[in-house]
């Protein structure tokens, strides 16, 4: 399944075609981004198996510059190229004029632990076995049903081409599994697990078991005291946060319009001095990794808050160009409310991988010895309602434990958590030391990301 994504060559052949066709229909420059991708995947729902779905995707997309103004089309058939480039040289013509220049040819970076060919040899049958292998990890605790879940893995390639000398492309495995249980009874007692990787080195059994512990540990919550506390975040739950509130707050072109919480703070102290948050392309097995973004600009690794000092928007070509700042390799092309590549859209700038870390970094227990009285939270509601031109959140956590002198005491009920995401970062506890690859919901950003403790949440 996996083996009809075309050769890298062939679609670096066909972006370079595209570009020919565009110039020869009288685009002053021409840029052509083809994608190919495949996926299979293995669901399954009450204790059985769904089936199998299989996914093949392809296109390309086609900028056109002409007389400084820019116009966008794409094509789902290489066919349809010509009337492609016509139509993003018609739409140019309504487009207000600009500096923009297409890049020219580079040498990008190597990028480790991104393509393991040992995925490309998957086959449906092996996906309905680990998911066997799965179910019977849930089975072993006789109260509990697999609600729903699955395994999945992929294959994803893509070039760029300009009319300045460009033929660039890059290519990208990745596996997954995950699984939600609860009790056969139903009682309001879940628990969830996930694990994500560019390699075939997920560990599906014990991602089954430790969403089966989650739910075992999580029968007869008890009601939360309210009050101002600390709060430990397990990474997929704060992965929410970073996604909806703090990812979008480091878009360059949000923070010079006056439309992020960092507006006009950059080289000013917003958060711990303890924390840095960086946005790293070159992270060897991250989830949105590769040697070029969508506009074929080379990737690198960028401080955003270093030492909780601002440092540093993203930027991709056009909002870079329009703030007077350089490309920090961010141009990524998907649709709104998508967390996939889609050679549909124009670029933009989106994050890549966002890694957070800190001095204060330690293991989870002694994390949470850190902590008098407070919560833990393995999940976030409602994370995409917040305001990322204020950071202010109102969020619910269902899967809640109580901590009590430095250790965990027992299943809370649901909570609210309230506050602003900034400040809470000034008030940081400490990180876990074992992130976990986490990707978003609804864009395509990823997260590398630890436990994070901070302090004078409000917990209702």
């Amino acid at each position: 399944m996996l083996d009809q994504v075309l050769p890298l060559e062939e679609l670096k052949a066909m972006a370079c075609r595209a570009v020919e066709i565009a110039t020869k229909k009288g685009a002053d420059q021409a840029e052509a981004f083809v994608s190919m991708d495949a996926s299979l995947s293995c669901g399954l729902e009450k204790d059985a198996i769904k089936g199998v779905g299989t996914s093949v995707s392809m296109g390309m997309g086609i900028r056109v510059i002409k007389d400084r103004r820019l116009g966008f089309s794409y094509a789902t058939e290489e066919s349809s190229l010509p009337e492609t480039a016509e139509q993003a040289i018609k739409l140019a013509r309504l487009s207000p004029p600009g500096d923009l220049e297409f890049p020219g040819d580079h040498t990008p970076p190597v990028v480790e632990r991104i393509f393991d060919p040992q995925i490309l040899n998957t086959t449906p049958s092996t996906l309905v076995e680990w998911v066997k292998d799965m179910l019977a990890v849930v089975k072993g605790h006789e109260e509990l049903v697999a609600l729903e879940g699955g395994v999945g893995c992929g294959l994803d390639r893509f070039a760029v081409a300009t009319s300045n000398g460009m033929d660039l492309g890059a290519e990208g495995t990745d596996s997954g599994g995950g699984m939600y249980t609860m009790f056969q009874d139903l009682a309001p007692s879940t628990g969830f697990h996930f694990a994500e990787s560019r390699m075939a080195d997920i560990d599906l059994l014990g991602t089954a078991e430790k969403a089966s512990k989650m739910a075992l540990d999580s029968r007869n919550p008890s009601t939360v005291e309210p009050g101002l506390m600390p709060v430990v975040f397990m990474p997929h739950a704060f992965s929410s946060m970073m996604e909806f509130i703090l990812a979008p707050a480091f878009y360059g072109d949000k923070v010079k319009r006056g439309e992020s919480v960092y507006s006009g703070r950059e080289g000013m102290e917003v958060a711990s001095p303890e924390l840095d948050v960086f946005d790293d392309a070159l992270l060897p097995d991250g989830l949105n990794s590769a040697p070029i973004d969508d506009e074929g600009v080379p990737s690198k690794k960028v401080p955003i808050i270093e030492n909780g000092i601002f440092f540093n928007p993203l930027y991709d070509r056009s909002s870079g160009l329009e703030h007077g700042a350089e490309t920090t390799g961010n141009g990524i092309r998907c649709l709104r409310w998508s967390s996939s590549r889609s050679f549909k859209s124009p670029p933009g700038v989106k994050a890549r991988n966002l890694v957070m870390g800190s001095g204060l970094t330690m293991p989870l227990d002694e994390l949470l010895k850190e902590v008098k009285k407070g919560i833990l939270v393995h999940d976030i509601l409602g994370a995409h309602t917040a305001n990322p031109a204020s950071g202010d959140f109102s969020v619910n956590s269902s899967v809640v434990f109580k901590i009590e002198r430095g250790e965990i005491t027992g299943p809370g009920k649901q909570v609210m958590l309230s506050g602003n995401l900034p400040d809470a970062l000034r008030e940081l506890i400490g990180t876990g030391e074992r992130p976990l690859n986490v990707s978003g919901g609804l864009s395509p950003v990823s997260f590398r990301l630890p436990s994070i403790a901070l302090d004078k949440i409000v917990v209702t």
